[in-house]
C-alpha cells in the first residue's frame, strides 16, 4: 500500500497517510475536473474550497471513500455546475465575511436534498453555529482530522 502525506499552506487538516486511490479523472464537457470513484459510489461530492492542497486532500479522502468527487475554488462557478450537475453533498469552506445565511440557502434552493457540510476557521463557535441555522448539516472547525472528517460525512450521508 502507498501512503501520502500532504499538507496545505494553511493549518486546515492534520495530515494523516491516506490510501492509493483507484479513481478515474474525467473532464467534462464544461471543462470541469471530477473524479468518480466505482460505479457504486457513495454519493455525489462536490468541494468548494479556496485553497487547491485542502481541495485535493479533501478530494482524496472522499475518493478513498468511495465518493465520486468534483472541487472548485470559486462559488458562482460550483453553483453553475451544480445546476445541471445534482450532487448530494457539498463541502464548504467559508471564509470570514461571508454570509453563511447566503451560501447555504444558494445551495439549498438547487436541492433540498443536498447535504452540506461547512467547513469554517472561525474560532468562535456561534458564527459556525449559525450556518446551520441557515441550512448546513453539520460543521467542522479548523484544523480538521480526517477521521473527523470521515466521520462526518458518513454520519451526513447514511442521515
Amino acid at each position: 500500500m502507498l501512503n501520502a502525506y500532504l499538507f496545505c499552506s494553511f493549518p486546515f487538516l492534520l495530515a494523516q497517510p491516506l490510501l492509493s486511490g483507484c479513481a478515474t479523472s474525467l473532464i467534462s464537457d464544461q471543462g470541469v475536473e471530477r473524479e468518480e470513484a466505482p460505479l457504486n459510489a457513495v454519493a455525489r461530492s462536490l468541494i468548494l474550497h479556496e485553497e487547491s492542497d485542502c481541495r485535493e486532500l479533501i478530494k482524496r479522502v472522499l475518493l478513498e471513500n468511495g465518493h465520486e468527487v468534483v472541487a472548485f475554488d470559486e462559488e458562482e462557478e460550483a453553483l453553475d455546475w451544480t445546476r445541471s450537475n445534482p450532487v448530494d453533498l457539498a463541502i464548504i469552506s467559508l471564509e470570514p465575511g461571508i454570509a453563511q445565511s447566503k451560501i447555504c440557502q444558494g445551495w439549498k434552493k438547487l436541492s433540498e436534498n443536498l447535504k452540506i457540510l461547512v467547513l469554517t476557521s472561525y474560532t468562535n463557535r456561534d458564527l459556525a453555529t449559525k450556518a446551520l441555522e441557515h441550512g448546513a448539516d453539520d460543521y467542522l472547525l479548523k484544523p480538521i482530522e480526517i477521521k473527523k472528517l470521515e466521520a462526518k460525512v458518513r454520519s451526513i450521508i447514511t442521515g
